[in-house]
């Protein structure tokens, strides 16, 4: 994880943590489902702070916390894509694809024609891997 402070010598933050949950499981407005990834920690006014981030749980949201309030110039996070987390964001990709770009993937990536295109397209929204066409889910799986 990567908190920067850049550019905010008078107002950067004094600490901050960061908290993570998974969304697919359970719900961000609860507070007790949030999960601590880095614990409250001391910043520095100009600073890129890089930290090393022990494997935890799947989250789809992250949380920053600052103390006090102060400037933040951005926000990184590295890590890998789970199975299931790599699978959903292909479902979300294909879904979001307008009609046009949408056949034209499922003809060259997928090997589909005319009317098992158009029947591909009219099924979605797509709700798992499973629902995409088999010749789509191999030339993404390759």
């Amino acid at each position: 994880a990567e908190l920067d402070t850049s550019y905010f010598l008078g107002n950067a933050p004094g600490w901050a943590s960061l908290k993570g949950c998974d969304a697919r499981i359970a719900n961000p407005e609860d507070p007790t489902t949030w999960t601590e990834i880095l614990p409250r920690v001391r910043m520095q006014p100009d600073t890129r702070h890089r930290f090393r981030l022990s494997a935890g749980p799947e989250v789809t949201h992250v949380r920053l916390d600052v103390y006090p309030d102060g400037g933040m110039a951005r926000v990184r996070l590295w890590g890998d894509l789970s199975a299931s987390g790599r699978e959903d964001l292909v479902v979300r990709w294909f879904n979001m694809l307008p009609k046009g770009h949408a056949k034209a993937v499922l003809a060259e990536d997928g090997g589909l024609t005319g009317g098992d295109t158009e029947k591909a397209i009219a099924n979605r929204p797509a709700k798992t891997l499973a629902d995409l066409p088999a010749a789509l889910r191999n030339s993404i799986a390759g």
